[in-house]
């Protein structure tokens, strides 16, 4: 099954922007991609895929075989965003691409008598005299990004400590391996081997010596298969091909909570400890550059710290995976972006704030020919836990509740207390196997990161959203939809009230009734889950701290429609800290038709009297839809509604 459906919400605004009209799209063979015939893989190609799905216009056969780029012979929406990643530089080839490659490579289906459905049940081949085989399966968002070569393994503890190739001729393990992971989505791995020092004790897994990933690896276990998704989670195999609790790591397993939480959510609004405004940051050179330099500048006046390229970094350490770390320090107060580079290559403008510690080198370049960064909190060995709490949604099925959190919280501890951020998407947040993007939010690495700044702790809960009732739960029905809007997915009499009422009488209860927490509250969410956390917020002004809406689908309603709402709230007293953000880039049509109402939302609040200092937009011209730039921004959104 795949990963959660993108929201149609997205696919309706790209349509928003065409004019409507039935007609063909023809084509010979050609481009892989290439779905418009013109033969260059472009934007326009997606958008003609949109097209013919939401019935528009209509593909002749080459053009929906050129359109299947995923490699599941079926045209979907997929199709298109595996397009757009591809632009964006996300991916380097399409999956079909490489099927088409490697003809012996497991990821392509065989000839129905040739079907290979049967997966070996113990330990392939021994390894040769004083060698022992390590079995590793990467996730196939890895290996669709960065193809299925120059994957290593670094090994150490024994006489020797080097790094080997890891194999997949040889017929030792030439298969992949279809688990389970997160909430029963289904994942694919490919499966990795490699034969290293019978003495060796542990090892990590990199690609190219440019990334590495999961945690370190017990050599001494070396009749298991080790599996690694992007965030370092592993699950293990008793034998190659047997699954042992592949479920998200740090998680307790899912309880049943009552429908409806004991006890009523305090009004106590709590206190933020304020957090130092020099901050010092830290890039782990994943890249090998050598020398890093620090272009730190203020997002508003482009005030520099130095001109470019900026500040060089000063060396601190060589860390386990062999990258040399360096850092800088910047004040906070007067400059909130940073550039990594090397003088030639460098990241997108980047955040840097009051709950920023580490960075590292996140993807290839982009189409602008940056790096994307992530976020890791530096010096901090824990990474919290995730508790699933599974509830009776009132429109008659379960949904599941994960609830992080962070190192060092102790239930028995009642006289610490924590602020709570409750997020819609929960499925994204702690780990990326199950966003379409292949990234996560890293909400727990930033919170770490503001805690070791000196911020307070902050738990965070996350509601998931059904793949196929997502667009129904997470719109709520303020009135006539935009034009155009009603045709084109299930936004007519939207499900976000019952959203909200579940939210705030079930889920906002039973946190309180059972973690220590104070009364310190936000509500986030992106897309969908941007309008809705939006809505949640307006709809509950006395309750939230803050709102982030990010990348928010405000488009479905005109600002007519949004006046008629917003007008029926008062906004006198202390209200809500709002972020908003949404990204513009010309490589993605689904960000830039979001873009205009995300970023006209603050002044339509200001014309109604929503106190202007409570609010602040930002934006950013290379960020597309995705939550690899949503979980850059976080720090931000969180740094600005906790005030600090």
């Amino acid at each position: 099954m795949k990963k959660r459906l993108i929201s149609l919400l997205l696919t309706t605004a790209l349509i928003l922007t065409l004019i409507a009209g039935a007609f063909s799209v023809a084509g010979s063979a050609g481009v892989v991609g290439d779905v418009d015939g013109d033969g260059e893989l472009s934007i326009f190609d997606a958008t003609a895929i949109q097209r013919h799905l939401a019935g528009i216009s209509t593909l002749d056969a080459d053009a929906v075989k050129r359109g299947m780029v995923d490699g599941d012979d079926e045209l979907s929406i997929f199709d298109a965003t595996a397009i757009q990643r591809k632009l964006a530089g996300i991916i380097k080839s399409f999956p079909v691409e490489e099927a088409t490659q490697a003809p012996t490579d497991p990821d392509v289906t065989e000839a129905p008598t040739q079907a290979h459905t049967e997966e070996p049940t113990q330990a392939p081949t021994d390894a040769p005299a004083g060698f022992k085989t390590i079995y590793v399966g990467v996730i196939n968002y890895i290996t669709n990004e960065v193809g299925i070569d120059n994957f290593y393994v670094h090994y150490w503890g024994g006489k020797t400590a080097s790094d080997k190739l890891l194999n997949r001729d040889g017929g030792k393990i030439e298969y992949k391996h279809i688990g389970y992971w997160q909430g029963g989505q289904q994942q694919t791995f490919i499966m990795f081997f490699a034969d290293i020092p019978a003495d060796s004790t542990g090892f990590k897994v990199h690609y190219n010596y440019e990334r590495w990933f999961g945690e370190d690896g017990d050599a001494t276990v070396y009749n298991k298969a080790w599996v690694f998704n992007y965030d370092g989670d592993k699950a293990v195999y008793t034998t190659v091909g047997e699954v042992v609790n592949p479920t998200q790591p740090e998680t307790q397993a899912p309880t049943q909570a009552p429908t409806q939480g004991p006890t009523q959510p305090s009004d106590d609004p709590g206190e933020v400890t304020k957090v130092k405004n020099n901050i010092t940051v830290y890039f782990s050179d994943n890249k090998y550059w050598g020398t890093v330099n620090a272009y730190v500048y203020n997002y508003a006046t482009n005030a520099a710290m130095t001109d470019w390229p900026g500040a060089k970094m000063t060396y601190v350490k060589t860390n386990n995976e062999g990258e040399k770390v360096f850092s800088v320090t910047v004040d906070v107060s007067k400059y909130d972006r940073i550039i990594f580079n090397n003088g030639a290559d460098q990241t997108t403008d980047t955040p840097v704030t009051k709950a920023s510690s580490g960075y590292f080198i996140n993807s290839g370049k982009d189409y602008t020919g940056k790096y994307l960064a992530g976020v890791y909190p530096y010096g901090q060995d824990g990474e919290g836990k995730v508790t699933t709490v599974t509830m009776d949604y009132p429109d008659g099925y379960k949904k599941k509740v994960y609830i992080w959190t962070p190192e060092g919280y102790d239930a028995a501890d009642k006289t610490k207390k924590y602020h709570v951020l409750y997020m819609c998407d929960g499925q994204n947040l702690f780990g990326q196997a199950a966003t379409l993007s292949g990234y996560e939010w890293e909400c727990d690495e930033s919170v770490l990161s503001m805690m070791g700044n000196g911020g307070d702790g902050v738990i965070v809960v996350g509601v998931e959203a059904g793949a196929t009732q997502r667009d129904h739960e997470l719109t709520p029905d303020l009135g006539p939809l935009a034009p155009g809007v009603n045709s084109y997915g299930n936004y007519s009499n939207g499900g976000g009230k019952v959203y909200n009422d579940f939210m705030i009488q079930q889920v906002l209860p039973y946190v309180e009734a059972n973690y220590n927490v104070s009364g310190v509250r936000g509500i986030a969410g992106s897309s969908s889950g941007g309008i809705e956390a939006f809505y949640i917020g307006m709809e509950n002004l006395d309750k939230f701290s803050y709102i982030g809406a990010l990348s928010p689908a405000f488009i479905l309603y005109q600002k007519g429609t949004w006046d008629d709402y917003l007008k029926t709230k008062s906004f006198s007293g202390d209200m809500p800290r709002i972020y908003f953000f949404c990204g513009n880039s010309e490589q993605d049509l689904l960000e830039q038709t979001l873009y205009t109402n995300a970023v006209a939302m603050e002044g339509w609040l200001k014309a109604l009297g929503y106190p202007a200092d409570k609010m602040v937009t930002v934006k950013d011209a290379d960020a597309i839809h995705s939550e690899g730039f949503w979980a850059l921004y976080f720090p931000e959104m969180l740094s600005f509604g906790l005030d600090l």
